[in-house]
């Protein structure tokens, strides 16, 4: 992968007070090579009184970096024989374990408390239980990564689908 683009996602900041606010980054503020390469926040935002603590995402926030950004062509094409979901599933694996790694010391010199790096299931798999543990199940096994945390929909199937991951020994992150 030639370029991490983690545009649009949400990053958790610990204002060494009490407080924690999370901002959402867009395509405006560029997120993307320059926080993973350095774990800089854009100058628009930089204050040495935040750390970065977490990094969330989610579909939406993927599709429209994928899709809106050149940053990704390259790593397109080379994939051209696989099928779309195919593409994105590699696209956004790779985007998240690598963010796992850069915010790894976090976790551990946390305990595991902060230093967390999210991926949702696919919103589609919202009232489908099996496919989501299914679609949980292979994303923790994809990107490997102990700060990991999968992201389930709070829908009555999802209910059932955070037991199973949970009782799997998967970090899961409800979600909306």
């Amino acid at each position: 992968m030639e370029a991490i683009c983690l545009a649009n996602l949400s990053i958790v900041l610990n204002l060494n007070t009490s407080a924690t606010v999370i901002f959402i980054f867009n395509e405006e503020l560029n997120l993307c090579t320059s926080f993973i390469a350095i774990m800089e926040l854009p100058p628009k935002l930089k204050n040495p009184a935040w750390t970065p603590i977490s990094l969330m995402s989610n579909p939406n926030i993927f599709a429209s970096a994928i899709g809106n950004s050149q940053l990704y062509q390259g790593d397109i094409k080379q994939n051209k024989d696989k099928s779309t979901e195919e593409i994105i599933t590699k696209l956004t694996t790779d985007d998240v374990r690598s963010a796992c790694d850069l915010f790894s010391e976090i976790f551990k010199s946390t305990n595991g408390v902060d230093g967390r790096v999210s991926i949702e299931v696919d919103p589609r798999f919202a009232r489908d239980t099996a496919a989501t543990i299914g679609q949980g199940k292979q994303l923790w096994q994809i990107i490997d990564r102990p700060n990991l945390l999968i992201k389930v929909p709070a829908t009555i199937e999802g209910l059932p689908a955070i037991t199973d991951l949970i009782s799997s020994g998967i970090s899961v992150n409800v979600t909306l």
